[in-house]
């Protein structure tokens, strides 16, 4: 799916160009990690590649030219740019029509979100999902959900004794581990610190266990992401 979708949005012209060569190592280092995110193109790494093949595809088609005409045929350069123009129309309107748009929140929900983060102390160390972490990110301690500790090694933020986790599951997918994060939080001794539609940060040494009635279906399993904003 990833050569098809790579090539494929080229009219796979770099197939024609020793330049795709060049794109080689970076395409087999993205097969040889199994992290699911190097294996999407909702992520930056189709990015890497895209350069080289759009130079290998420039020179492929001035290789088929050659080979149809003695001349350059200028004509057949703006047919070919129109194709890719066309394909690449069709792969990001027709088959995924705005995918990303789906994952950005709405202003309501970024500002509780923020909201939340302001209550986390600015010395705590913290655990935030992925998507948090931005906003986070001028602590001194902080800490993906699961923390990494070490290449390829990862533990539990609660057995590092984090202050604080923060989790927002309108912008994560992982649902099943959030689920089990909050329950061990709680039997933990963390409390709610704050809690509005899908996010909720979690202190260590309060007593609340209140969430949302989104948030609560939620940790039920009675729905999953952003379905739990209009699930009855």
């Amino acid at each position: 799916r990833i050569w098809i979708g790579s090539l494929g949005s080229w009219l796979f012209l770099p197939l024609l160009s020793p330049l795709a060569l060049v794109a080689v190592p970076s395409f087999l280092e993205r097969f040889w990690n199994d992290g699911p995110d190097f294996w999407t193109f909702h992520m930056q790494y189709s990015l890497l590649g895209a350069p080289i093949l759009a130079f290998a595809a420039i020179d492929g088609l001035a290789r088929l030219a050659s080979l149809r005409h003695s001349a350059p045929d200028s004509m057949l350069g703006v047919r070919a740019a129109l194709a890719v123009l066309a394909v690449s129309a069709v792969l990001s309107v027709a088959v995924n029509p705005l995918a990303e748009m789906s994952t950005y929140v709405s202003s309501q929900t970024a500002s509780d979100i923020q909201s939340c983060l302001d209550v986390i102390p600015a010395t705590a160390s913290v655990a935030a999902t992925q998507n948090l972490l931005p906003h986070l990110a001028t602590r001194a301690r902080v800490y993906t959900i699961p923390a990494q500790v070490a290449d390829r090694v990862f533990q539990s933020p609660i057995d590092l004794g984090v202050d604080d986790l923060a989790i927002d599951i309108a912008t994560e997918g992982n649902d099943a581990q959030y689920r089990d994060v909050v329950r061990s939080a709680f039997a933990a001794g963390y409390g709610v610190a704050c809690s509005k539609e899908l996010t909720v940060v979690l202190a260590k040494g309060l007593s609340s266990q209140t969430l949302t009635p989104e948030l609560d279906r939620w940790l039920a399993g009675k729905c999953t992401g952003r379905a739990c904003l209009s699930a009855a």
